[in-house]
């Protein structure tokens, strides 16, 4: 599944459609050389001459405007993809709380600190699934737009109890291999599901001031 830019006349538009994997003139290329998130392969896909049938679009949408779709795409897919960093961050924090609980008592403060940033992360979550109801939500851009913002609360709550699950654990958690070094580098790719942080923020300030969120 994904999606290309089609030049028109009018602006272009974006076709999202489907090809099989082992349709002529698709191929593999290894790159995935990331940060974190290694395990997922998520190689490039190069697409070159390959025939899409018209049955295989699924959707046409204009170029650079916002498409109801994504009110429909934004709370279903993200409720699910923030519970899977509010997963790590929760394994983050048992391993640091173990970690801690050899040492001296000193370190409550930076437990108790830890505990609540994931509270709250585990608080925004839940308003996220809330908000899904069930996936019997209405879809509105209001709504794609109170996902977007809970999302970027999650996600600076989530990296704020890794950074001080690292804390706690102490010199082995920057070591390759012990399993907070690796949540730690992990929970960086939550940033990079739609929206990142800064764009969402332009995204909702443009909407609460009542002009097009992805507007000139």
């Amino acid at each position: 599944m994904t999606s290309v830019h089609h030049a028109t006349d009018d602006g272009g538009e974006v076709l999202n459609f489907t090809t099989p994997f082992d349709s002529e003139g698709v191929t593999m290329v290894d790159t995935w050389n990331a940060l974190g998130m290694r395990g997922t392969g998520s190689h490039d896909v190069i697409l070159d001459g390959v025939f899409v049938p018209d049955a295989s679009i699924v959707l046409r949408r204009p170029a650079g405007t916002w498409h109801p779709v994504w009110d429909v795409i934004t709370p279903t897919a993200l409720p699910l993809i923030a519970a899977a960093y509010v997963g790590l961050a929760e394994a983050a924090a048992e391993h640091a709380i173990t970690a801690a609980g050899f040492r001296r008592d000193e370190l409550a403060p930076v437990v108790g600190e830890m505990m609540n940033a994931l509270t709250i992360a585990r608080i925004t979550l839940a308003d996220m699934i809330r908000a899904n109801g069930n996936h019997g939500f209405t879809p509105s851009m209001a709504l794609s737009n109170e996902i977007f913002t809970r999302k970027s609360i999650v996600n600076d709550t989530v990296r704020a109890t890794v950074e001080l699950a690292v804390e706690l654990v102490g010199g082995p958690g920057f070591i390759h291999g012990h399993p907070v070094e690796r949540i730690a580098r992990d929970v960086r790719a939550m940033h990079f599901h739609p929206l990142p942080k800064r764009r969402q923020a332009i995204f909702s300030g443009r909407l609460a001031l009542g002009f097009d969120p992805i507007g000139e």
